[in-house]
């Protein structure tokens, strides 16, 4: 009876041991995809982290300064940092087309740093118009376009260019943002 009773005993060890094998694999395996997700969002956490903390350069203002009459006209621009890290190797250019053609004198600064909620401003003059052109200009039958172009790096493998491209309204007798846009150049974007 004895033999009897150590073959069951050692029948439901082994199945307690089947069984308690089976709990440990579930768990195993329900702990590992938690542990991947975790991960994962981890990951997922530290990159947007990363394009987060970066120089975001823009062009907030490209404005008339003088009045819009006939002759040489005067805009004033600025360029800001709105990121958190410094812009390196900052080069700004300004151009003005009007119908599509080029109205020099184009405005080229750089290389300079810019940092984090710093703002560079300058002045671009000398813009022919003359009074048939404001004329067309302020009644909307021509088109003045400002384009600045403002090419920036964080480090040597991340750098990226921003267009701002600013239309003079007749309206307003002043410019105004149609679109801007920043793209990357480097390889970690």
């Amino acid at each position: 009876m004895s033999s009897a009773i150590g073959s069951i005993l050692t029948e439901v060890s082994t199945a307690i041991i089947a069984v308690a094998t089976v709990v440990y694999v579930v768990f195993t395996i329900g702990l590992w995809r938690e542990t991947k997700k975790s991960a994962d969002a981890a990951k997922t956490s530290a990159d947007m982290g990363a394009a987060l903390h970066r120089p975001y350069l823009g062009v907030p203002v490209l404005t008339l300064y003088n009045s819009p009459n006939p002759g040489s006209w005067v805009v004033r621009w600025e360029v800001k940092n709105f990121g958190t890290l410094p812009a390196c190797d900052v080069r700004i250019q300004i151009r003005h087309l009007l119908n599509g053609c080029d109205q020099g004198p184009r405005f080229d600064q750089g290389p300079c740093e810019i940092f984090p909620g710093s703002t560079v401003q300058g002045f671009v003059q000398n813009i022919p118009v003359d009074g048939r052109a404001l004329n067309s200009l302020l009644n909307g039958n021509w088109k003045l376009v400002a384009e600045a172009t403002v090419s920036y790096a964080q480090s040597a493998d991340r750098s990226w260019t921003h267009t701002s491209v600013f239309v003079f309204d007749g309206k307003m007798a002043n410019f105004r943002l149609e679109r801007s846009r920043t793209s990357s150049s480097g390889s970690s974007e």
